[in-house]
């Protein structure tokens, strides 16, 4: 019973300390959205305006954090790299080139780490913008643009871990980063170009990315039997087959049918068959079952909904949610820049493709 007390007490006090922390770290935030003053957009400026790239330096764990921010720089459009402000006297200065501007991040302004950087960049004459939140250190001295934090304490009083400061450092280089890309026109296109893979690039990647290597979707003309659109069905393992008018020209201009804006109908598409259709033509009234009669265009989905290949694969994941469907007819062009420049003539994209490419 005690042993339970004892645990039920802990589990109080981490939910407790918990909440004190996350409290803290918020309220340091709003304290730093109301600091920023014209030096930030100075920065945002001298960033954007380096004919180079951005270097962004730290040690202990503002080292971390300025990986960090680097890498989230690199990743919405501008060249950045991390350097280490221990390794910088030892050979990795090299990496800061002529055209660059460098962010360094310290909370103190004061690690004897960053007296060889400081003075590497004072000798070059590069832009320095500083993190810190001690406006009489050397960093900050030493900065053409300060960007102060403001003086808010770590998240634990009895513990001085750099808590809420390296959320404040982390949380500017996100602002900065921000105002750059809202700046130079950054879109959802440029940033899905920059991360193809994994789930975020799945995400991101286009329907036209999705169908190479698929072959052509299943075809069936109007007049088509119960039978041949069986086999046709099987053929293409896709659950479906297209119902094409061999009458209609290509260039005729197409359908249309609303749904997302997205949607058109390639000309000679004039339906669609899914194995479901064909079940149930097949357990309709016994006279009917087996008959010449009974033939595409009787059973087939007019004007099948479908998207064009530039279009996002989330975009189609949303639709067949929406429709509660598992295949799209998919025509038309896909982005030059994703590889999918060719025109896919009409095909299928299935449920499970993209279920396969982690599209969610």
């Amino acid at each position: 019973m005690a042993s339970e007390r004892a645990e039920t007490g802990s589990a109080a006090a981490a939910l407790e300390t918990g909440r004190r922390v996350i409290r803290a770290e918020r309220a340091g935030l709003d304290a730093l959205a109301d600091s920023l003053d014209p030096a930030f957009a100075e920065a945002v400026a001298l960033i954007g305006g380096a004919t180079g790239r951005l270097i962004v330096c730290g040690v202990g764990k503002s080292g971390h954090v300025a990986r960090k921010v680097s890498s989230t720089f690199a990743s919405t459009g501008t060249p950045s790299f991390f350097l280490h402000a221990a390794e910088a006297g030892h050979g990795d200065l090299g990496i800061i080139g002529s055209g660059d501007a460098v962010l360094i991040l310290s909370n103190s302004g004061q690690s004897r780490e960053l007296l060889p950087v400081l003075q590497f960049i004072q000798r070059r004459g590069l832009p320095l913008i500083a993190v810190t939140s001690d406006a009489g250190s050397d960093l900050a001295q030493a900065a053409g643009c300060l960007l102060r934090l403001p003086p808010v304490a770590e998240a634990d009083p009895a513990i001085p871990a750099p808590t809420t400061s390296a959320l404040l450092m982390l949380a500017l280089g996100d602002a900065l980063a921000a105002a750059l890309w809202h700046g130079r026109g950054f879109s959802a296109d440029d940033f899905s170009r920059l991360h193809p893979s994994g789930r975020l690039g799945a995400a991101l990647a286009r329907v036209g990315d999705l169908l190479d290597g698929l072959p052509p979707a299943p075809q069936v003309a109007l007049e088509a039997s119960l039978r041949e659109i069986a086999e046709a069905i099987t053929r293409g393992g896709l659950g479906c087959a297209l119902v094409t008018d061999r009458d209609t020209a290509p260039n005729t201009a197409p359908n249309s049918r609303a749904a997302t804006g997205a949607d058109t109908i390639a000309a000679a598409v004039t339906g669609l068959i899914t194995d479901g259709d064909l079940r149930r033509a097949l357990l309709r009234d016994p006279p009917r079952v087996g008959e010449a009669a009974v033939l595409a265009r009787d059973i087939m989905t007019r004007d099948p909904l479908t998207l064009d290949a530039g279009q996002s694969a989330a975009s189609a994941l949303a639709l067949m949610e929406q429709r509660q469907i598992s295949q799209l007819v998919i025509t038309g062009h896909g982005e030059p820049e994703s590889g999918s420049a060719r025109e896919h003539g009409p095909t299928i994209l299935h449920l499970q493709r993209l279920l396969r490419a982690q599209v969610a």
